[in-house]
């Protein structure tokens, strides 16, 4: 594994029009900020050069909030025409998250022009009651209604459902839901807090998460359609890895991290310590990408993930086959999982290696059909 690209996650707002009750930006919801247009420049100025110098042929950039489109469409349309101008011969590639509650006819059209979107995140737990507006009311109907016109509009889409004490006992009909629609999604447990009690509320327990996970690879097993999901996707490659003896791949965080947290303030965080003021690797507004990467936080960061490799995948029978991708980026969340019941990605593996030995399905079909 070697990077050979970097995504920008970027906050382009914390202004959101919900309160979800598990949201990990929830004291910021109400902050009508956003990024400038000359502060943006400077982030593509600064990746880009970045990207040149490693010969990079694009860049990512996931655009987050708060919700992003509450962001009036003229302010993207006049991110493209800069992007498009300091990037030059680097391509991008632009996706953004959003709760889909607000979805106008001038944003649909821009969606299916493609000018800049190349396809849509939807952020739509269907169950858990926690996606809630100001007032406190669930707007999952409307979230539904937009999403089947998005779809018939032939907008790329995706799902992310939170996995959270809420959802959990609703995994199989949350998969049928996506499934019905051959739209691919992930499961995101609960990895990150607004505070304190969110935790207490809203997380799961490793034993939780790993029957949730056996639970969503059966339903995906037992699909005719087999829509893809992850994490359950990727640990089916893994599985088929292992079972195969394919070349080992293990992730190394200083060569293989390409995400990038780009707060609205410009202060750049890993996945795995986001908004640990210890761990910030800088500031894209102000540093060049390669600044950021070698900066000390960063470094701090990557010792980090390395001793946990050690500690947890060092004696694994897995490592090779799995990267460790999951040990190497957990967050303060994960990391205290680790401690307390071992890593769940083991533990799951062990059941989809046993379930697929059995049913004797060969490597090429099922990374086809986890693809």
């Amino acid at each position: 594994m070697t990077r050979t690209t970097l995504q920008a996650v970027v906050k382009i707002t914390k202004y959101c029009n919900l309160r979800c009750r598990y949201c990990y930006e929830y004291d910021h919801l109400h902050e009508k900020d956003r990024m400038s247009l000359d502060q943006i420049e400077r982030m593509f100025r600064n990746l880009a050069s970045y990207a040149r110098l490693h010969h990079f042929d694009h860049l990512e950039f996931a655009w987050h909030g708060g919700e992003p489109f509450l962001v009036p469409l003229d302010y993207y349309k006049a991110i493209e025409e800069i992007q498009r101008s300091v990037l030059g011969d680097v391509a991008a590639w632009n996706t953004v998250q959003t709760n889909l509650t607000v979805l106008t006819e001038d944003y649909l059209d821009y969606l299916r022009s493609e000018r800049f979107f190349a396809g849509i995140g939807v952020s739509f737990d269907l169950h858990g009651q926690d996606r809630v507006d100001t007032a406190g009311r669930l707007r999952d109907a409307t979230v539904a209604r937009n999403l089947d016109t998005v779809r018939a509009q032939g907008i790329r889409s995706g799902g992310i459902c939170v996995l959270s004490r809420n959802t959990l006992a609703h995994v199989e009909d949350i998969y049928r839901y996506y499934d019905e629609r051959q739209m691919p999604f992930r499961f995101l447990p609960f990895y990150l807090s607004a505070n304190e009690a969110q935790p207490g509320r809203h997380a799961i327990s490793t034993a939780e998460l790993v029957d949730a996970l056996k639970r969503v690879f059966r339903c995906w097993a037992r699909s005719e359609t087999a829509t893809s999901v992850d994490p359950v996707a990727e640990l089916v490659e893994y599985a088929a890895a292992h079972l195969h003896g394919l070349p080992p791949t293990r992730y190394d965080k200083r060569d293989d991290e390409y995400v990038l947290v780009v707060n609205t303030d410009g202060t750049v965080w890993g996945t795995a310590e986001t908004y640990a003021n210890a761990y910030c690797y800088g500031n894209i507004f102000r540093e060049d990408a390669g600044t950021v990467l070698a900066s000390a936080g960063r470094e701090r960061a990557i010792a980090a993930s390395a001793a946990r490799m050690h500690r947890y995948c060092g004696t694994c029978p897995f490592f090779g086959a799995c990267p460790g991708h999951y040990v190497g980026e957990a967050t303060a969340i994960q990391q205290a999982m680790l401690a307390a019941d071992g890593c769940p990605v083991r533990q799951v593996l062990d059941d989809v290696v046993d379930y697929l030995r059995a049913a004797g399905f060969g490597a090429d079909r099922l990374i086809a059909e986890a693809s």
